[in-house]
């Protein structure tokens, strides 16, 4: 399953007390493989890199206004 990524949550097996953990403790393992996956961040003109990138995030900038792939070195657009 690495192309996709997965919620697990069946509310209705859940009793009233313990939807809201299991669908927080799902939505922090959610955010988890979205991090690990490291989907392409999309860099338009006039726009400043986000804060937190990690080394190896692609990139995809459009500040030149044509698309270029890029990946994030740590400290530059490479």
């Amino acid at each position: 399953m690495n192309n996709r990524f997965v919620l697990n949550l069946n509310p209705s097996a859940l009793p009233d007390d313990q939807t809201g953990a299991v669908a927080m403790q799902e939505l922090i393992r959610l955010v988890d493989q979205l991090n690990t996956a490291m989907p392409p961040i999309v860099v338009g003109p006039n726009q400043s890199l986000p804060t937190g990138i990690a080394v190896g995030q692609p990139v995809i900038d459009w500040s030149s206004g044509t698309s270029t792939i890029k990946v994030w070195d740590g400290e530059n657009l490479v």
